[in-house]
């Protein structure tokens, strides 16, 4: 099934004060000199996707800045507005930044308010940018990132259950300190440790799951990029499922002492390796290119093959990292999706006949589409 953004609307987000793009099927390219606002653009679109940035600490930072003349009188509210068309369906989708860093964003689907868990999934997207090499070379925290997103969009009931395993784990460690401070017993954790063992042995299994489907379907994707290359994934939980509830028992008193839960999904880890060597210890920076390119293509086959859609392709100025062999083969992948969004400061490097919008930014403004 295929799906596409069709129109994006911003007021007062980031560098921008209002604007409105219309965007039709198949490649688009937003151009523009660095700190003009193409990632701005970018992120808005991801935000109408997952309900989050991919690079901004909080949603504060998303609000443009007041000058300060503007401080004490009314600014219209930051918004962002999406529309998406699939098959004979149109969604709208509007999120709503409040001007106050304690409140909480709103969001809409239609006109119904909905949380952001009901809002990933309706349109799937899978984002490339320069910081994905830390998929390969960073902490396990990117990779458990990367598997999440993925799963997320893909089974809205992992989505759910994360959360609710992220809200047990910081009860149960807030208990763990107050055991250790003796004004608790250690009889109340009973139910936290329970709860935890329940989603937790339900993320491994969905973790699991998904990385035997990428590493079937990544090795033929690789190939193209890296033929004498073999790249393999293996999901290595902090603790197995048959031992899950016998290791947070024996290790209760070391826990305590801590003051944290040591073990769990939220500590596992997952080996990439090409050639049977660590990619993380061992791959050069071209081979870890090659690896995320791949494992981000595998993601958009897996989506599509998942829940029948194609999801839309973001990518964030990565053309001109990339040596004519890769850009031509990401170029070539791309136009197997209905919808493609690339920005870039060199549009130069995508033949303009490739493409059905280009967009053109200057400082907040849109000069041409």
């Amino acid at each position: 099934m295929k799906l596409y953004v069709s129109d994006l609307e911003l007021t007062q987000y980031r560098n921008f004060s209002n604007i409105h793009l219309e965007f039709s099927p198949g490649l688009s390219i937003i151009s523009g000199n660095n700190g003009e606002g193409k990632t701005n653009l970018l992120e808005s679109l991801y935000l109408i996707s997952i309900g989050k940035s991919f690079r901004a600490r909080n949603d504060f930072e998303l609000i443009k800045h007041r000058s300060p003349d503007q401080i004490n009188k009314f600014v219209t509210q930051t918004t962002i507005h999406g529309i998406t068309k699939f098959a004979d369906e149109k969604n709208n989708i509007v999120i709503a930044l409040p001007s106050d860093n304690n409140q909480h964003k709103e969001m809409k689907l239609n006109g119904i308010n909905i949380s952001a868990s009901q809002l990933v999934g309706k349109t799937p997207t899978v984002l490339f940018t320069a910081h994905d090499m830390d998929i390969v070379l960073g902490s396990p925290g990117k990779r458990r990132q990367f598997l999440d997103i993925l799963i997320s969009q893909v089974n809205q009931e992992y989505l759910i259950k994360l959360q609710k395993y992220q809200q047990i784990l910081t009860q149960r460690n807030s208990l763990l300190k107050s055991i250790r401070e003796q004004q608790s017993s250690e009889d109340e954790l009973v139910y936290w440790s329970a709860k935890l063992i329940e989603l937790g042995t339900f993320i491994i299994n969905k973790r699991n799951d998904i990385i035997s489907f990428i590493d079937r379907e990544i090795q033929e994707i690789h190939s193209e990029f890296s033929p004498k290359e073999k790249l393999s994934f293996k999901y290595i939980p902090s603790v197995s499922i048959e031992n899950f509830e016998e290791t947070l028992n024996s290790t209760l008193k070391q826990q305590i002492v801590m003051g944290i839960t040591d073990i769990g999904p939220h500590r596992d880890n997952v080996l990439i390796h090409i050639n049977e060597k660590s990619a993380y210890s061992f791959s050069s920076r071209g081979q870890a290119k090659n690896i995320v390119l791949s494992l981000r293509l595998s993601e958009a086959k897996i989506i599509q093959s998942t829940i029948n859609v194609q999801p839309i392709l973001l990518l964030d100025d990565i053309l001109s990292e990339l040596d004519e062999f890769r850009r031509k083969k990401i170029i070539e992948k791309m136009h197997i999706y209905n919808q493609s969004i690339v920005t870039t400061p060199e549009p130069d490097l995508i033949e303009a006949t490739y493409a059905n919008n280009i967009i053109h930014i200057r400082n907040g403004e849109i000069l041409k589409q």
